[in-house]
């Protein structure tokens, strides 16, 4: 009698168990859904001034929504100024533009003239914060132009990020577009390699 009593007991508390709500699960919260696919293929670079870290770039820059719509909200150069922007292509979904900028980079010359510099684009919204609008790269719409000629260097590659650029007065953090990898080597260093290898 006594071990059925405790069977009933033990009955009794799995029932009530089992009667009780699951609490909801807790997922972690995902970006926004404002994404916009940034593409940029660049035409022309002139004028590089590599003491100063000055340069003039000529290029195609496009907006795409990730899905069937977005807010593209509106964009600033963080390393420049434009000096000339042609809207080509105005859409809902889709923007494309030609684009020429007054940029600037912080040169290193501790290796001169063995040097070597990154040459970046850098993209802002200008008012939209990382939780209105996320920037994505787009490769299918981004390069180098093969035409692109710089005398005295060498272009030895491009790639392109997307970074959380966080204004701490502000205690605001942006999403950043950044085509960062135009990357110059100087023509000294093939020029040395060259001779050293003849002998």
């Amino acid at each position: 009698m006594l071990v059925l009593r405790y069977a009933c007991l033990v009955g009794m508390l799995l029932t009530c168990i089992c009667c009780i709500p699951l609490a909801a699960p807790v997922y972690a919260q995902t970006q926004n859904s404002n994404i916009v696919r940034v593409g940029l293929y660049v035409l022309n670079i002139g004028r590089l001034d590599v003491a100063s870290g000055t340069f003039v770039i000529d290029f195609y820059l496009s907006m795409r929504c990730a899905g069937s719509k977005c807010n593209m909200g509106s964009f600033e150069f963080m390393n420049g100024r434009a000096t000339s922007i042609q809207l080509i292509e105005n859409k809902t979904t889709e923007k494309f533009w030609r684009i020429e900028a007054n940029l600037y980079v912080s040169p290193d010359l501790r290796h001169y003239p063995f040097d070597s510099h990154s040459l970046a684009i850098q993209i802002e919204d200008t008012s939209l914060t990382s939780g209105s609008i996320t920037y994505e790269p787009d490769p299918s719409n981004s390069g180098l132009d093969p035409s692109i000629a710089i005398v005295g260097w060498t272009l030895a590659g491009w790639t392109q990020t997307v970074v959380n650029q966080y204004y701490k007065v502000y205690n605001e953090t942006y999403t950043q577009y950044v085509f960062p990898s135009m990357w110059l080597e100087n023509e000294y260093l093939r020029l040395k390699f060259l001779f050293q290898s003849s002998f």
